[in-house]
């Protein structure tokens, strides 16, 4: 029997990317489907759109509101949600087509309460190829005092931890009764950094099982307008509410003692993150991962291989320092990389003088591939250097 599925999408000024995704809804391979079109107080036609997929197709319920933010979308339409599942889809996204196909077998077959997948990164100005999700091996996981495993993964790995729960919502599928307890249970303020792993910390704890796939379903856009991208002077007030929220969950479960200290050093990587995207520039930044490597003697020249985010951090480091004498980035979308002085193309890297490459990426799995890239352009594979990244509490717990 195929139970009733209630998609919400979230929709706020996302008027160029909502045909798309709402038509890769209605596409579904699963057809017993209802798609709840929340638009948050949008200004650039986004509520028009909405009103003509209602008068289109009889399975789609708009609201119209205020700006309220994230969760009090969500929860609107969670609360007129009729199904017995429900999943996400941000409005300027879109999925596969069997999607909830696919999902909806894991939680039949399964009989679990929410289920997880992963989905790829789309960078609207050209790059991408990224895969999202979680890192722990798929399967079904039990939850409760004696099986924990699953707890010690919640907060999402964002410095280095190799075995996390990916903290989007969009990728999973909950049960109804579940998910609309915990965005009923929970503030208005609860918005921004931090919302989604509300969502999912509160509804793993209330679960008795979840299962994780390693199915590839969801697109994930990546736009300069979006919030992810654009700076943030209430971040630090959000990661407060959010910390309020998650902490109230926690000490109301039976994972209190599991949970709390995890939830502390979560919190605390979470006000570096909102620090640090107050500011306009990097200058007064706080470095999000660390690097640290007894292969590189002082005085050594380095090359960074990769100028995103990792590697910025470790430049800001490394510059700090003063240990070794920086020579720039090497990177393979190097044109891309406007707001950086020195970026090489890694065919470059040949012609180039220095004493070691430092690999700035967090993922393990890619770094055999960087290797080899390097060594076709002549370097050395005893320069080439990689450590796992550090976040700035482990960094200062190793002994130096």
């Amino acid at each position: 029997m195929e139970e009733l599925i209630s998609v919400i999408v979230p929709i706020y000024n996302v008027a160029p990317y909502l045909k798309t995704c709402v038509n890769s809804i209605l596409g579904q391979t699963y057809k017993n489907i209802e798609v709840i079109l929340v638009d948050d107080g949008s200004t650039d036609g986004s509520a028009k759109i909405c009103d003509d997929f209602k008068q289109n197709d009889g399975r789609v319920k708009v609201i119209h509101q205020k700006n309220g933010g994230l969760t009090v979308t969500r929860r609107a339409g969670a609360n007129l949600a009729q199904g017995e599942y429900i999943g996400f889809v941000d409005g300027d996204d879109w999925i596969e087509r069997d999607m909830y196909q696919v999902l909806f077998h894991y939680i039949d077959s399964e009989k679990t309460d929410i289920v997880t997948s992963r989905g790829y990164r789309e960078y609207e100005w050209g790059r991408g190829g990224q895969i999202l999700g979680d890192t722990v091996a798929s399967g079904r996981y039990e939850i409760s005092e004696e099986k924990d495993y699953i707890l010690s993964c919640v907060f999402p790995g964002i410095y280095g931890k190799k075995e996390y729960m990916n903290g989007a919502v969009w990728n999973k599928l909950f049960r109804a009764s579940i998910i609309r307890e915990v965005l009923n249970g929970v503030g208005d303020n609860v918005h921004g950094f931090m919302d989604d792993t509300v969502c999912i910390v509160g509804s793993i704890i209330k679960s008795k099982s979840i299962y994780v796939s390693r199915d590839v379903l969801y697109h994930h856009r990546e736009r300069e307008g979006a919030f992810t991208h654009s700076k943030n002077p209430r971040g630090l007030l959000q990661v407060n509410y959010g910390y309020l929220a998650l902490k109230k969950m926690i000490e109301n479960s039976v994972y209190k003692e599991k949970l709390l200290p995890a939830l502390c050093e979560y919190v605390s990587h979470s006000f570096f993150d909102a620090y640090n995207n107050f500011f306009e520039t990097d200058q007064c930044a706080i470095p999000g991962y660390l690097f640290r490597s007894k292969r590189i003697p002082e005085g050594s020249s380095v090359l960074i291989y990769g100028a995103g985010k990792v590697g910025k951090s470790y430049w800001r480091q490394l510059k700090a320092e003063g240990r070794y004498r920086l020579m720039g980035f090497v990177d393979k979308n190097a044109d891309k990389a406007v707001d950086l002085e020195e970026v090489y193309r890694i065919d470059q890297v040949r012609r180039l003088k220095f004493d070691f490459v430092v690999v700035a990426v967090k993922d393990e799995a890619i770094v055999e591939e960087i290797r080899s890239d390097l060594v076709k352009n002549e370097v050395n594979l005893e320069k080439i250097i990689w450590e796992q990244p550090l976040s700035i509490i482990e960094y200062f717990r190793l002994p130096m």
